[in-house]
């Protein structure tokens, strides 16, 4: 009789060393579901910011572009004026 009561405690303390596993093995899937979830809001949240950012690019290219315009401008101007004597007198 104290075969098999040894026999049934060991098989009991297999059974709760597989549940145990199975528990951490459960917590473990969880989390990796949870960084899986983490990871795809990561890889929309910086394809929305790839987005912007080539939007600003544009934008601020097209107002470089237009500054430039604007400096060339003033300053062939000055010197278109500057040619022709503007301010002289007499």
């Amino acid at each position: 009789m104290d075969l098999m009561t040894y026999e049934m405690q060991q098989i009991r303390q297999l059974i709760e060393r597989m549940i145990s596993v199975e528990e951490r093995q459960s917590s473990h899937d969880q989390a990796l579901l949870r960084m899986g979830k983490r990871i795809d809001d990561i890889e929309t949240s910086s394809g929305e910011i790839e987005r912007q950012l080539s939007r600003n690019s544009w934008t601020i290219g097209a107002v470089e572009r237009i500054w430039w315009i604007l400096v060339t401008s003033a300053v062939g101007a000055i010197g278109y004026l500057i040619h022709i004597g503007w301010g002289k007198s007499g």
